[in-house]
């Protein structure tokens, strides 16, 4: 069986939509944009996996401690997510700014849970534009199909979802 990288791994269990997004990214580029997506899902796992807002606080500033290293050129934690991340941003592909304020989002709201879509979708747009400017409109149309996939028929994954997808 293929093995997919710890970010596509994640992103592929925990958030379905966002996966498939990510293959219609060339596979030279996919994982830097898996690598954005599993920083979303590492962050709204805290909201899952805590139940005292102290230990929630205590988490989002560890990740914001890591962006902040690699933001100062540091070594990035050993943690794949910011393994991934750390080539990305260090080139000026992915903001800090951007994934700092989606740490801020998460830890302003705990226990809420934010809508970070809007934050992650501009994150990734700007990235595409950055590494593989020529998907950015397969990738939009996907992202529309998708939506509507999942507003006319909810979360349920069928073949006509897939079907639909190759079609673009």
């Amino acid at each position: 069986p293929y093995q997919y990288s710890y970010a596509a791994e994640l992103v592929r269990a925990l958030n379905r939509d966002r996966f498939l997004l990510s293959l219609f990214v060339p596979a030279a580029h996919r994982e830097a944009v898996l690598a954005l997506y599993a920083f979303d899902a590492e962050l709204r796992h805290v909201h899952h996996a805590v139940t005292e807002e102290i230990n929630g606080h205590i988490r989002y500033a560890w990740w914001q401690e890591g962006l902040d290293e690699i933001h100062k050129g540091q070594p990035a934690r050993q943690h794949p997510v910011f393994e991934a991340l750390a080539p990305m941003m260090q080139g000026g592909h992915i903001g800090y700014d951007a994934l700092s304020a989606m740490v801020h989002l998460y830890r302003s709201r705990f226990p809420s849970m934010p809508d970070t879509e809007p934050l992650v979708d501009t994150a990734a747009e700007k990235l595409l534009t950055a590494l593989c400017p020529q998907v950015k409109d397969g990738w939009g149309r996907a992202k529309g199909v998708i939506a509507r996939h999942r507003a006319r028929h909810g979360a349920r994954l069928n073949a006509w979802l897939h079907v639909r997808l190759m079609l673009l």
